[in-house]
């Protein structure tokens, strides 16, 4: 399945791929996110969710490391794992800053992680 593009105004690959990070971060500070991811599970079932979150964000987040890998800009690892692992990386960051007491601070505190995270990852690291 193709996966949606996202336009981040980025110039290569690996700084999409942080500006897609950073955006789905920020929109945990959303209080209807947070309503909807809350509540969504609940609603659809916890399998139906899961099927939503590998259908439309796995193949984004797998899309976009596979760019950054065929632009050089990633370390080539396999795609399909490191995929399931960072969305599971990023699900939980949003709901860090889903349920923090200062939602600000932590969405700067899981931003940070992950970019760290991400950029470990660099071909030339």
């Amino acid at each position: 399945m193709a996966a949606t593009v996202i336009e981040t105004g980025a110039t290569d690959p690996f700084a999409a791929l942080h500006a897609g990070i950073a955006a789905t971060l920020d929109a945990s500070l959303d209080p209807e996110v947070v309503r909807f991811t809350n509540l969504a599970p609940a609603v659809l079932g916890w399998e139906a969710w899961r099927e939503l979150g590998e259908r439309y964000g796995l193949g984004l987040v797998r899309a976009s490391l596979q760019a950054a890998m065929d632009a050089g800009t990633l370390a080539r690892i396999p795609v399909d794992p490191l995929a399931q692992i960072l969305l599971a990386a990023l699900e939980e960051a949003m709901l860090y800053v889903a349920r923090a007491h200062e939602p600000v601070r932590a969405r700067a505190e899981a931003g940070d992680a992950l970019g760290r995270l991400v950029d470990g990852l660099r071909a030339d690291a």
